[in-house]
């Protein structure tokens, strides 16, 4: 955990995903880790390949979610609840 932490500290910039077809426990997680990262200063950008799902806009931050990942460089990617690289989509 000491590791990722490093990471995320010295990150600027910061791709958050969880997997498509969210449960609230996926836009839960990757929706705090984007509030708490952009709370400390970070550009971050939370991205899920469903969108926003209507029945789940309840969730604090989720309004901040994409459903494509932007141009440009990041240095950091943080895959949330996801537990096989393929489940984060295309």
């Amino acid at each position: 955990m000491s590791e990722i932490a490093t990471i995320l500290r010295g990150a600027s910039r910061v791709l958050v995903m969880s997997h498509y077809n969210p449960d609230p426990d996926a836009y839960g997680s990757s929706c705090g880790l984007t509030l708490a990262l952009k709370a400390l200063g970070k550009e971050v950008i939370c991205i899920n390949e469903s969108g926003v799902l209507p029945r789940l806009a309840w969730i604090p931050g989720v309004s901040l979610i994409q459903n494509k990942i932007p141009a440009g460089q990041w240095e950091a990617l943080v895959a949330c609840d996801c537990g096989d690289a393929a489940r984060v989509g295309d």
